[in-house]
């Protein structure tokens, strides 16, 4: 008797007899033959090589997927082109056009005055422009790379990793973003990667990282109060289960927060899917424990990567709302696996906080009013 899914595709017989669902043709052991047939190592030398086609052309000639050309590309170690090979010269659609004058002073009344100066959030004076004292050379930077045996003080990328990916030494950033101050206790070792980050959420940052330069980490307690520097009126913030609930719930109430109490593990999600539906700034903050219950979200927030979310974890390296158990988080590196991830450092235990004194009901229409206005 034939077998119907829960997605009511009919079940039915490949011809090698194995059993394929979903309306398939046949079972994918047959279809990996079958291409290997086709998809052989002389036709893709002349087509990809010879006749310069792309592996979606290629694709769409044969009738498969992109994946099953590049796998056999690499399979017969046929050298494949970067997408900058591809769309060389001729090949760009954009090869020999030009924008009109028309267009070219649309644009540019477009972005006429739009973050530029004193409207940019950052906007401090014009400081950027300034100079770096002579004093701030090669000999002070080594001393600093020193001091912090040669690797990033955000995400532990060694230099000589730094030296591979950037071509670079690590970069040595002002923590106070005065360049006149170029006392030790005020530059520390970044990679080319987190100091860009530090562009933005000044506040944050500087605080921060005078914790890292006296080899003290924060509470939980200071580490929010640090993140709240990073939120503005308008922001939406998504808060994870247990004591970090708790603690927004003590310091951040004011912006009425969504509570996930109860659900581990899908702060994240949750964060991503109001951020892909508005242009709000979202601040997803979770611990480590909760993180590592949704590692799935992580990869696909870094897939989808909407700019307006901004993941911060709290990482004490143990699940201190259940009991101290420890975790795995000094084993993951969660920036690598998610973009605009902020990993804070904070101290073991849980933390006074009281808890919640809101009904689900009305944590989420509250927040509903919020993300509305």
């Amino acid at each position: 008797m034939k077998k119907i899914s829960k997605y009511n595709y009919k079940s039915d017989k490949c011809k090698c007899g194995k059993e394929i669902t979903r309306n398939a043709t046949q079972c994918g052991h047959c279809t990996h033959q079958k291409y290997d047939k086709i998809l052989t190592k002389e036709f893709l030398y002349k087509e990809y090589i010879v006749n310069k086609k792309t592996m979606r052309q290629i694709a769409k000639q044969v009738e498969c997927g992109v994946c099953a050309v590049e796998t056999r590309l690499k399979k017969f170690n046929i050298k494949t082109r970067s997408i900058s090979e591809a769309v060389k010269g001729k090949n760009n659609p954009f090869f020999g056009k030009y924008h009109t004058k028309e267009a070219k002073i649309k644009m540019s009344l477009a972005h006429k005055g739009k973050l530029v100066g004193k409207d940019n959030p950052s906007w401090l004076g014009g400081i950027s422009k300034l100079p770096y004292l002579f004093k701030f050379n090669k000999k002070l930077k080594k001393q600093i790379r020193n001091r912090d045996n040669h690797t990033c003080q955000l995400c532990g990328m060694t230099e000589e990793n730094h030296l591979n990916k950037y071509k670079q030494n690590l970069c040595i950033h002002h923590i106070d973003y005065d360049k006149k101050n170029c006392d030790k206790n005020n530059l520390i070792s970044l990679c080319n990667s987190c100091h860009g980050k530090t562009s933005m959420f000044r506040g944050f940052w500087r605080e921060y990282f005078e914790y890292l330069i006296n080899k003290k980490k924060p509470t939980r307690e200071q580490a929010i109060k640090l993140i709240s520097k990073t939120i503005n009126k308008n922001a939406l913030v998504i808060s994870s289960l247990g004591m970090t609930s708790r603690f927004v719930y003590k310091l951040l109430d004011k912006y009425k927060p969504f509570y996930l109490v109860g659900g581990m593990g899908s702060c994240l999600s949750v964060a991503m899917g109001i951020a892909l539906n508005t242009k709000k700034k979202i601040i997803a903050i979770t611990g480590d424990g909760e993180t590592l219950m949704g590692l799935g979200t992580l990869v696909t927030h870094k897939r989808l990567n909407p700019k307006n979310l901004w993941h911060f974890i709290l990482d004490n390296n143990q699940h201190a709302s259940t009991g101290g158990q420890k975790t795995i988080s000094n084993k993951c590196d969660f920036k690598s696996l998610s973009p605009n991830t902020i990993v804070i450092k904070i101290k073991k235990g849980k933390g006074n906080a009281g808890r919640i004194p809101l009904t689900g009901k009305q944590i989420k229409e509250r927040f509903l009013k919020v993300l509305n206005e």
